[in-house]
């Protein structure tokens, strides 16, 4: 499962703030040139050790203090870019514009070379992982944004470079081509991680099914694995559970928790279709309620707009 899958929030920002200036890629280029590239490792990593002490500041704002020490060390610390991204830009298109900054950083710190030879093995290379953090935080912040193919491309990309998928940018792919009704491109990625057996998994394979073929017995025998694995994901999205106020801390298999996380994640694609709410419910014999309800609003124009890609039909 993902490292983290939260969406970016206002909660993580500080307010009245004018959003920051972070080094550009040729301030970076520059500092390589400068100390030359192994001089420039060294600073990066010492600038790395001083983010452990910023991610676990008392407060906001020590942390903030502290990756600016950080960027002061080396402008190459990506993920003294991220931190400052994520509580100081002001709207999205500033996080997500200094967010590839931090990308930028990564790629320069690591080299041309290291990215070439370590394809196929990043997280599991520890030097890898500033450009995997501030990939997966660009990815989030796109999709909050509903630039969604633009996240998804970021996702993709992460794939390609540590197809062993210790961050979960899977899930968030699988989300992304949904949403964009990217239909093949799903059932290539399902088929890609067929041996997943989360909820995250198996519902939304459902949901594929249901929405490119009907009911089917494809459809049916997907949904079937997925009531097995976590039968609590109907009750929370049609409403039969109330969902709670907090988001879990931890997620676990087959218990609340998953099936919370799911449906804060994905409800959107189920509830903009509400043929595969009534046939979620049918299944799982739960009444429907949510759905003809969503649909009595849609119909009145009442409520938020859809998402695109909520507006699917069925077949």
């Amino acid at each position: 499962m993902p490292t983290s899958r939260k969406r970016p929030g206002a909660a993580s920002k500080t307010r009245g703030s004018a959003g920051p200036k972070l080094p550009s890629r040729e301030n970076m280029e520059a500092f390589v040139a400068r100390l030359g590239r192994d001089e420039a490792e060294a600073a990066t990593e010492e600038a790395l050790d001083l983010m452990f002490d910023a991610w676990d500041a008392p407060s906001l704002e020590a942390g903030i203090k502290l990756a600016k020490r950080a960027l002061g060390m080396s402008p190459l610390c990506a993920d003294a870019h991220v931190f400052l991204a994520r509580a100081l830009a002001t709207t999205p298109g500033q996080e997500i514009e200094l967010l590839q900054g931090a990308v930028s950083a990564a790629e320069i710190a690591l080299g041309p070379q290291q990215m070439k030879t370590f394809e196929g093995e990043f997280w599991g290379r520890f030097e890898t992982r500033p450009y995997m953090r501030a990939r997966h935080y660009l990815g989030l912040t796109l999709a909050a944004a509903r630039r969604n193919a633009e996240a998804a491309e970021t996702y993709a990309t992460m794939l390609t470079l540590n197809p062993n998928d210790n961050q979960g940018a899977r899930y968030l792919l699988l989300e992304q081509f949904l949403i964009l009704q990217r239909h093949a491109e799903a059932t290539a990625l399902i088929a890609r991680y067929r041996d997943d057996d989360t909820a995250h998994w198996l519902y939304s394979k459902a949901l594929l099914l249901f929405r490119t073929k009907g009911d089917t017995a494809a459809a049916r025998k997907a949904l079937a694995a997925a009531l097995a694995q976590n039968a609590h994901v109907p009750a929370y999205l049609l409403g039969a559970k109330r969902m709670p106020r907090r988001s879990p801390d931890y997620i676990g298999w087959g218990d609340t928790s998953e099936a919370v996380s799911y449906v804060e994640e994905c409800g959107q694609l189920w509830r903009g279709n509400p043929p595969a709410l009534s046939w979620l419910g049918a299944r799982a014999g739960i009444d429907d309620g949510a759905a003809r309800a969503i649909e009595l609003r849609r119909r009145a124009g009442k409520g938020a707009a859809p998402m695109k890609g909520d507006e699917i039909e069925n077949g």
